[in-house]
C-alpha cells in the first residue's frame, strides 16, 4: 500500500505524496508574507504551490509559456510578479525553485527522502550549479550527498537491465543443447561452471517434457527462450518435478494457454494460484 505522507510546506501548505493533493492551511491568508502581496501576486504564489507540475522536491520545470496559458496572464506580467516573489520563489531558466520547501519536509522518512532524491537526481547540471550557488541553500547537505550515490546505483541498475535484454535477444536455446550453460537469474548472463550443470540438466529434461506434451496436445513443437528458462529455474526451487508436470497438464487445459502458450505463462504466479485452488 502506497504511503501517504503529509508534510508542512512554507508554514501553510501540506503535500500528500503519490496522490499529489495539496492542503492549504487556513492561516495562509493571514501569513505576513501573503498579507503584503497584492491580489495578483497572491494568485501566482498560490498557483506555484499547487499546480500539477509540482513535486515532492519543490523544484520543477515550468516554462513561462505554460505558466501564461494556465494562469491567463501575459509572460511579461508574470516576469514582474516572479521578481516580487523572489523572497520565497526563485525562477531560473524555466525552473521553479520553492526555497523553503525541503526545510519543512519530513526527510527522516525513508519513503519521503527517496522521493525527493529521485526528483533531484534528474535536474540539469546548470540548474544544480545555480542551486548550490544560492545565498540561502534550498537543498539540505544530507540530501545533496545522496544524489551522486543514487545516480551510481541507477546507472548499475540500467546496465544490468541492458545485459539481460541483450541476452534475451541473442540467446539460442538449441545452441547450448550439449553445453547446458547456467543462467544468472539477476543479470541473465550465461555461466558455464561445472557446478551448475545439474541445474541445467533439469531444465533440458523439462524442456523435452514440455515439447512432447504440447506436441501431443496441440500438434506442434513449441519454442522456448531465455525468459522461459529463468522462469523454470525460479519455480524449480519451490516445487518438485512431479508437481511441475502436474502444473503443465493443468495449464494446457486452461483457456489462458490458448492465448499464451509459453513456459513463462505456464509457470506464472497466476497459473500457480489457479492450480492450487482447483
Amino acid at each position: 500500500m502506497a504511503a501517504q505522507l503529509l508534510t508542512e510546506m512554507c508554514g501553510f501548505l501540506c503535500y500528500q505524496f503519490m496522490a499529489k493533493y495539496r492542503y492549504i492551511n487556513t492561516k495562509f491568508w493571514s501569513d505576513n508574507f501573503i498579507v503584503n502581496l497584492d491580489p495578483l501576486d497572491r494568485y501566482i504564489f498560490l498557483y506555484l504551490l499547487t499546480n500539477e507540475h509540482t513535486n515532492i522536491s519543490g523544484i520543477y520545470e515550468l516554462p513561462l509559456k505554460v505558466m501564461a496559458a494556465e494562469t491567463g496572464l501575459e509572460p511579461e506580467m508574470l516576469k514582474v510578479i516572479l521578481s516580487r516573489l523572489e523572497q520565497k520563489i526563485d525562477y531560473y531558466e524555466g525552473w521553479v525553485i520553492l526555497k523553503n520547501f525541503l526545510k519543512h519536509q519530513n526527510t527522516k522518512s525513508a519513503t519521503t527522502l527517496k522521493g525527493i532524491v529521485e526528483n533531484l537526481k534528474v535536474l540539469p547540471q546548470n540548474l544544480m550549479g545555480h542551486i548550490r550557488g544560492m545565498d540561502t541553500p534550498c537543498i539540505p547537505h544530507h540530501i545533496l550527498i545522496l544524489i551522486p550515490i543514487l545516480k551510481s546505483i541507477l546507472k548499475k541498475s540500467v546496465a544490468t537491465q541492458h545485459i539481460y535484454k541483450k541476452k534475451m535477444k541473442t540467446y539460442d536455446e538449441n545452441k547450448y543443447k550439449d553445453e547446458l550453460p547456467s543462467i544468472n537469474l539477476e543479470t541473465g548472463k550465461l555461466e558455464e561452471e561445472p557446478k551448475k550443470v545439474n541445474q541445467n540438466e533439469q531444465w533440458y529434461k523439462f524442456r523435452a517434457f514440455w515439447e512432447a506434451v504440447v506436441l501431443k496436445d496441440r500438434g506442434f513443437k513449441p519454442e522456448t527462450n531465455l525468459k522461459d528458462k529463468v522462469a523454470y529455474h525460479a519455480i524449480a526451487k519451490k516445487f518438485t518435478i512431479p508437481q511441475i508436470e502436474q502444473l503443465v497438464f493443468f495449464f494446457l487445459q486452461d483457456k489462458k494457454s490458448k492465448e499464451h502458450l509459453t513456459v513463462t505463462a505456464c509457470l506464472s504466479a497466476d497459473t500457480i494460484n489457479n492450480w492450487k485452488q482447483k
